[in-house]
């Protein structure tokens, strides 16, 4: 991120808005938005690790994850609760547990649309990870929903199926009644 070029950009919004940008207000607006822009648009880096899960064939389920990310139409927060399943093959490795919600975070913690959200965490978990399947799904509550336009306090819905969540219904069912259980 540039930190001048969102200053600046800033400071053309303040002056298209016709603020008076010498009151003491707004005396350190661009460099307070840059921080907070970089602090929520900055994700952990995650560093990786596997373990052995000695046989595990049932469902691993990280659920109501809370975290913000920011809709890039309107560069407004959205508030989300996150759940990710996975499903190990017989012999295989699993993620260590703080690797979800710092995949999670990594995710979404950029400008991004939920629905991308959804599948990158999926995509991800299948491809490090060679499991049977994996799942997510996002409640999302879009400030640029509540705000402005429509103005409802309604929530968004994604989910991402792969693997066994999409050819065993047994498994699908599962994890979706694990999600509505935790709401």
């Amino acid at each position: 991120m540039q930190a001048k070029l969102v200053q600046l950009g800033v400071l053309s919004i303040l002056e298209g808005l016709d603020v008076d940008i010498r009151h003491p207000d707004f005396k350190d607006t661009p460099a307070r938005v840059w921080r907070m822009f970089k602090e929520v648009l900055s994700p952990p880096r995650v560093k990786w690790s596997s373990f052995p899960h000695d046989g595990y064939d049932g469902m691993i389920i990280h659920d109501s994850h809370h975290v913000w990310g920011f809709c890039p139409h309107h560069l407004l927060p959205v508030e989300m609760r996150v759940a990710v399943a996975y499903i190990p093959k017989a012999k295989g490795y699993v993620p260590g547990l703080s690797k979800i919600p710092r995949l999670v975070e990594t995710k979404c913690r950029r400008l991004v649309i939920q629905e991308r959200v959804s599948t990158d965490i999926v995509l991800d978990l299948m491809k490090r990870y060679k499991l049977l399947g994996a799942a997510c799904f996002i409640r999302g509550r879009h400030l640029c929903m509540s705000m402005r336009g429509v103005k409802t306090d309604g929530t968004v819905t994604t989910s991402c199926l792969k693997g066994v969540f999409l050819t065993k219904p047994e498994a699908r069912a599962e994890f979706f009644a694990l999600v509505r259980n935790h709401e």
